[in-house]
């Protein structure tokens, strides 16, 4: 399936070795994250429309810390199952602690 899409991320995203989002009773593996986004994959049960807004848990691990941040999420596109979304913060220090977290697990 040929897909064209044009991308619309504007920070740079890092891949993520442990990191996942919780969605209700669903854990989706997350493939990458940026300041303002999130990637992950999913299955044809979720299906993730553009446009669609989700609240959920951004899960993201290294070493021993683990940080639980309450995300809303839009989705932005979908490439067959992989799915990238913009991150809306409940609040600008979960936005500081993923920002920490990217440092430290790119460095």
């Amino acid at each position: 399936m040929t897909t064209n899409h044009t991308e619309r991320r504007q920070k740079p995203r890092y891949p993520v070795s442990v990191g996942f989002l919780e969605i209700g009773d669903r854990t989706l593996k997350v493939e990458n994250v940026s300041e303002e986004g999130v990637g992950f994959y999913t299955d044809e049960t979720m299906p993730f429309p553009e446009g669609e807004v989700h609240l959920g848990f951004l899960v993201l691990q290294h070493l021993n810390d683990q940080f639980e941040i309450p995300i809303s999420f839009t989705i932005r596109r979908r490439v067959e199952s992989y799915v990238g979304a913009l991150i809306t913060y409940q609040d600008e220090q979960h936005r500081a602690r993923v920002l920490d977290f990217i440092k430290v697990s790119s460095a």
